[in-house]
């Protein structure tokens, strides 16, 4: 379900439409559940990374950083798997661009 989430936010129109229909509570729910394996861990960051990257819509930040705040993927920076790591980075990079652009 993760990956068509991912690929469906591939096209301009698919992510219009996850970002629309709120995908940042559904992903919140896998991240906050701790029964969610690791790999579920990373395919819902992998879903963050391209829902954030170049967005710049303030409603959509808003609703993002609400749902999953900043401080709970900070937290997965410091993973042991080192994709976890690096797409946690990621996505709090894009999150923090998109706030600066919207200011």
């Amino acid at each position: 379900m993760l990956m068509i989430l991912y690929n469906v936010s591939m096209n301009k129109t698919g992510l219009q439409y996850l970002l629309e229909s709120r995908v940042e509570d559904m992903l919140s729910h896998y991240l906050d559940d701790e029964a969610s394996s690791e790999e579920m861990q990373l395919l819902c960051l992998r879903v963050l990374q391209s829902i954030t990257y170049d967005l710049d819509k303030p409603k959509y930040i808003h609703n993002l950083i609400t749902a999953i705040p900043i401080e709970k993927i900070e937290i997965m920076t410091s993973a042991k798997r080192s994709d976890i790591s690096n797409a946690a980075k990621q996505v709090i990079k894009y999150l923090r661009h998109s706030q600066k652009i919207t200011k």
